[in-house]
Parts: C-alpha cells; structure tokens; sequence
C-alpha cells in the first residue's frame, strides 16, 4: 500500500494508507556498518560502498536500508491542489524541512551512474527517501548520520 504524506498546518506530517496502490516485490540481501560524522560524509561513503558492491548489478537499481539512524534530515513538498510548477523555485513552495534523531525506520533509494538529473540529482548517484518505523513521517532524504553504533542492514540486488 503507498503511503501518502500531507503535512498539517502545526507544521506535522501524517501518512495514509491508499490500498489501490502496491509496489512491486524485490530480493535483496546483505548487511553492513557504516560511521560517519557528517551529513555529506555518510551520503558518500554510502554512495561509494553501494557502487563498489554493485559493479556487475544491472543498473539502475533500487536498495534498502533498515535500522535506526542516528540523525536524518528530509523534506516533503505540500504544493496547494492546482499549483502549476514551471520552475525549481516553484516546485519548492511549501516544502516542509524536517531533523530527526535516533529515528527507527526505512530508507529505500535508487542507484545509478548514468542517470543523474533523471532519477538523481546533479552531484550523486543515488536518491534515497525515509519512512519511520511508526509510518507517521516520510520524506526526500537531505542529510543522513550514522554513528557506527547502531546496526544498519542494507539490501542490494542480488
């Protein structure tokens, strides 16, 4: 089931559940410990990792990460019903920015080095978005840390 996310007007978001949608099924296996002390630094090195493990995966591909993280910041856009979106700038009205600690949760992301700007942005190769374990906060992942301490188990393509 997809989970939509609305952001309420005391600045929380909630998800739904919408039971006409489903998402295809994928088999993934391995686990893994990253540290890290900044935002950008673990987004690399997790960025790196998956690339050095994937050489002979086909890509594009989609990955997992589980665990809980030790801080994550993301956003989700909230455009008003009807808005017309004609540049960034409009694309970014309303966008709600979030920071969270020690957060149990999902992160799923796509993969590739032939496709930035498509499905990833100009500087990576991966675009990656968060659920909460509780299914009450998602969002466009801006900023990951991980502190080594915590097990975080990631799914790549078998």
């Amino acid at each position: 089931k997809k989970e939509i996310e609305k952001i309420r007007l005391a600045k929380k978001s909630k998800t739904s559940k919408q039971p006409e949608y489903t998402f295809p099924r994928t088999n993934f296996a391995m686990a893994t410990y990253y540290k890290g002390t900044g935002i950008e630094e673990v987004t690399k090195k997790l960025e790196e990792y998956i690339d050095s493990k994937t050489k002979k995966s086909n890509r594009p591909f989609a990955f997992k990460l589980e665990g809980t993280f030790t801080k994550i910041n993301f956003h989700i856009q909230n455009l008003p019903e009807g808005t017309i979106v004609k540049s960034p700038k409009d694309a970014h009205q309303g966008q709600g920015k979030y920071e969270r600690e020690n957060v149990d949760g999902t992160i799923v992301g796509f993969f590739s080095t032939e496709h930035q700007t498509v499905f990833t942005h100009h500087d990576t190769y991966i675009h990656i978005h968060f659920i909460n374990s509780k299914r009450t906060e998602m969002g466009h992942i801006d900023g990951l840390i991980l502190d080594g301490k915590t097990k975080i188990k990631l799914y790549l393509p078998k």
